[in-house]
């Protein structure tokens, strides 16, 4: 992990995020939001302001039309003249190969590979954030990251959640979520019927931290909860890398906390299972935010996950984990819920010898294959 740290270049200075933005609001001009949204935002005054300042009043008579879409600009890059003078129809041309592909790699966007998520608008009776004053975080989550010296892991993004700076780390955590949390490991050939124990970091290992700048923040809220952070501080004492603080999760608000943006730090779950969490924007909430504060913490964007699937049919996600198979070639091997059932068991008798346990998925959104038909799973 170090190593991901030391490539890191673009990060801040340490920021007091309530200070930083008690300090600024007193640099504003004090203006109610409130009021400003009403007196300028109106659809009227919009329609006003876009008949009198709308772009489409500079154009003039014979202008070409602009492209709409990389279809219409490869198109129209077909048809410049190989021997024009003009120099940015020479670098139109470049961009785009005679299959109306482009050659320069520009059609890469920022955020193309992730999902943005969209919530429904309230009824209007909950509680509403105030623009100009509430404090909006950004915080990047990452997939597991290998602490094997010898694998070379390239981190990939999970999520990204914004945050409400009066909301605690708490909120954050249960917002986090992991594949290794969506089933919990457990041998289950003999009775594959028997209903999944729950969600492992919920129901089963609840014990879980944030390592922040200096300190280590721990789910408390269970009495059976553990402070895992424990062995990790006494190790640290031994070789004199410093004393690392401890504080509770559950009572810590994210805008009291000092940190560096950009820079990664940690959140550990099921004692060995480690993510990089990066704080990469603060902001005060505006006026065209969703200003409901019980979709907070909110997952704004999504990185896809890889969709695996059935060794068997090569058509259905997989369900199932299977190893120590005397039947298969392959060890382990994956199943989907139909192939699984259909090939490992007879009206549920086991036949052969094999360890089965249960393929980590999202039940709420997973597509089951029941062999004859697909349905959405809601178990």
């Amino acid at each position: 992990m170090e190593r991901k740290r030391e490539s890191i270049s673009n990060v801040t200075e340490k920021i007091n995020i309530k200070e930083y933005f008690e300090k600024f609001t007193k640099l504003l001009t004090p203006v109610e939001f409130g009021n400003l949204n009403e007196i300028f935002f109106e659809k009227k005054q919009l329609g006003l302001l876009q008949e009198s300042c709308g772009i489409d009043q500079f154009d003039f008579v014979g202008e070409p039309v602009p492209s709409k879409s990389e279809k219409d600009a490869a198109e129209k890059a077909a048809d410049i003249p190989e021997d024009t003078e003009l120099e940015t129809l020479k670098e139109l041309k470049k961009k785009y190969n005679r299959e109306g592909k482009k050659t320069d790699g520009s059609a890469r966007v920022k955020y193309q590979s992730e999902i943005p998520i969209k919530y429904e608008p309230s009824d209007g009776n909950e509680k509403g954030a105030i623009p100009g004053e509430d404090i909006l975080l950004s915080i990047r989550v990452y997939k597991p990251y290998s602490s094997d010296p010898s694998y070379e892991s390239k981190l990939k993004l999970s999520t990204v959640i914004l945050m409400l700076g009066d909301q605690t780390l708490d909120k954050l955590r249960d917002k986090i979520t992991c594949l290794s949390d969506l089933t919990i490991a457990e041998e289950i050939s003999e009775d594959p019927q028997r209903g999944n124990r729950g969600i492992a970091n919920r129901d089963i290992y609840k014990s879980g931290f944030f390592f922040i700048e200096d300190t280590f923040y721990n789910d408390m809220r269970d009495e059976t909860n553990t402070d895992n952070s424990a062995v990790i501080r006494q190790w640290a004492k031994a070789k004199e890398l410093g004393n690392f603080k401890i504080a509770k999760m559950e009572e810590t608000r994210v805008d009291s906390l000092i940190v560096r943006f950009g820079y990664p730090w940690v959140y550990q779950h099921q004692g060995t299972c480690e993510h990089l969490i990066v704080f990469s924007d603060a902001r005060l909430i505006h006026p065209d935010d969703d200003l409901d504060c019980s979709h907070y913490p909110k997952i704004d964007r999504v990185k896809p996950l890889r969709r695996h699937l059935c060794m068997l049919c090569n058509v259905c996600p997989v369900h199932w984990i299977v190893t120590e198979s005397d039947r298969v070639p392959h060890d382990p091997c994956y199943f989907c819920e139909g192939c699984f059932r259909s090939f490992n068991y007879v009206d549920w008798v086991k036949l052969g010898t094999f360890k089965a346990y249960r393929y980590p998925y999202d039940p709420t959104i997973a597509t089951r294959c029941t062999g004859d038909e697909e349905e959405i799973s809601d178990s």
